[in-house]
């Protein structure tokens, strides 16, 4: 809402605008704090503190990729649809200009500090990083009783949204195990003797191929009683797993038909799906080499934690 017209107004092109903020987005379920994490912890009782963490640094290095690919298109490719900006800002002033984060920083900071340390639980570092933004927006004088009843009605309808989700998963997942069918598909695979790399390209084909029908959280709820088992009886990292997880539901979020970021951006850009999705395709492609960077290095995910639990 806020970054459509501005880069409209300084000439950047429709699919670069788009694409960037449909795939740019993304990124907010990677970097912390972050609920799929928080989801997939509850579900297969991994720790979410670890979770967090795991995802801090792939999270800044596909941002870094992003931020790279954009510099390549627009120095040799497309720079028609960069434009260069007349406008120049002195140091002053952009260092004043971040007077405003400070209080959203020291929150952010409170939160996850929080969480990090083991002081809060994730439910409780929540509670308290809502208290904080009531705060923050009082102080800045834009905490009113309309603006209040808004935030709560969001809240209602988002977490009510999400519990029937879980529920139905819950549901499903109590049909599917007392079916006996997790463990079914890991003797059969076991059966098999696949190599682990092939289980792993079945799951991520399997979730390029559902994440365009089906909303992330839905995907993430309704698969992993199923592949969370047969992925940790092909010897993946749990943690590790999570990350690519993540990464894999990012991808369904900027690809047509159900990706929700697409119609998001669509709405705001008053353009075609097709205009945004031919935006978005080449970071689908970026986010598939992040999925190829993690399994070749499995550290990028996994050294941050180690070092710290």
């Amino acid at each position: 809402a806020i970054a459509i017209p501005e880069m409209k107004k300084r000439g950047y092109g429709l699919r670069p605008t788009t694409g960037t903020l449909a795939a740019g987005g993304t990124l907010g379920i990677l970097i912390p704090p972050s609920i799929p994490f928080i989801i997939y912890g509850s579900t297969v009782g991994e720790s979410v503190g670890k979770l967090f963490i795991a995802g801090i640094i792939p999270g800044f290095l596909m941002a870094g990729v992003f931020m790279l690919f954009l510099g390549v298109q627009a120095r040799f490719f497309v720079p028609e649809q960069f434009p260069r900006s007349a406008e120049r800002i002195s140091w002053g002033a952009r260092l004043a200009g971040l007077r405003d984060l400070v209080p959203v920083v020291l929150l952010i900071g409170l939160v996850m500090g929080g969480i990090y340390a083991g002081i809060m639980t994730p439910t409780e570092a929540a509670g308290i990083g809502a208290a904080g933004a009531v705060v923050v927006a009082w102080l800045y004088g834009g905490l009113t009783v309309g603006v209040l009843r808004r935030s709560l009605l969001d809240a209602v309808r988002t977490n009510a949204m999400i519990l029937f989700i879980v529920v139905g998963a819950q549901i499903m997942s109590f049909a599917l195990v007392s079916a006996g069918i997790p463990r079914s598909i890991v003797a059969a695979i076991n059966a098999l003797q696949a190599a682990p790399y092939l289980i792993l390209l079945l799951v991520v084909v399997m979730y390029l191929i559902l994440g365009c029908l089906v909303d992330a959280l839905s995907l993430m709820l309704l698969t992993l009683p199923v592949v969370h088992p047969v992925m940790i009886a092909a010897g993946f990292d749990p943690i590790w797993f999570g990350v690519v997880l993540v990464i894999l539901l990012e991808i369904g979020l900027v690809t047509p038909p159900v990706g929700m970021n697409l119609f998001v951006i669509q709405g705001m850009a008053e353009t075609t799906l097709g205009e945004v999705s031919w935006g978005s395709l080449p970071y689908v492609l970026l986010l598939l080499g992040g999925v190829l960077a993690l399994t070749i290095f499995p550290e990028i995910a996994l050294w941050l934690p180690r070092r710290l639990f």
